[in-house]
């Protein structure tokens, strides 16, 4: 089924082309802001652990050696380190846990539909600002969702964490991470 809109054009085409592009300024992010506060005064803040928790952390030993090599000169290839970024590494202590990224794939579709709902206020000279809030909150909520969404596939906590923390919902705890997702409206600077 083909999806018609109905563009009102005051001012002629160029009027439409102008707002089309002024909407294509407009990035919606989501994510964690720097500087969200952590857990138990942390030098650790969400932001870091939303990194950490989508690339995994290795081993000291492991990260050590590494280090060393960094400090001779040794290059990692950029293909190496993607490799590790998308599919973790037998050497790492917690595994990668995805979660921006996956989720927003995952909700691709409720996303552009609501992209398309934002271009059609534009051309229409409609209000743009909650068009994209309305992009901004789906895609917030998909991503908060995704922490218990079976198609995360994120590996299972080790039998010491489930212990540690009586629970073997993985990078859930005390539900602080997931809370600080959140999403701004930012002008492309072009």
């Amino acid at each position: 089924m083909v999806k018609t809109y109905h563009i009102s054009h005051d001012g002629g085409a160029q009027t439409i082309i102008d707002r089309l592009k002024k909407l294509s300024l407009q990035k919606v992010c989501v994510g964690v802001t720097k500087g969200t506060a952590g857990r138990n005064n942390s030098d650790v803040d969400n932001a870091d652990l939303v990194y950490i928790h989508t690339h995994g952390v290795r081993p000291n030993k492991v990260r050590k050696d590494m280090q060393a090599e960094i400090d001779k000169g040794t290059k990692y290839s950029t293909a190496l380190q993607m490799y590790i970024h998308e599919h973790g590494s037998f050497a790492y202590q917690v595994p990668p846990r995805p979660i921006i990224e996956p989720a927003i794939e995952n909700s691709k579709e409720d996303i552009s539909e609501l992209l398309s709902n934002a271009a059609e206020q534009a051309a229409n000279g409609g209000d743009v600002n909650e068009a994209l809030k309305e992009v901004g909150q789906e895609a917030r909520d998909d991503v908060k969702d995704w922490f218990t969404n079976p198609k995360s596939g994120w590996p299972a906590n080790a039998s010491s964490t489930i212990k540690a923390k009586g629970s073997d919902k993985p990078l859930i705890d005390t539900a602080q991470l997931r809370k600080s997702i959140t999403f701004a409206i930012r002008e492309d600077e072009k």
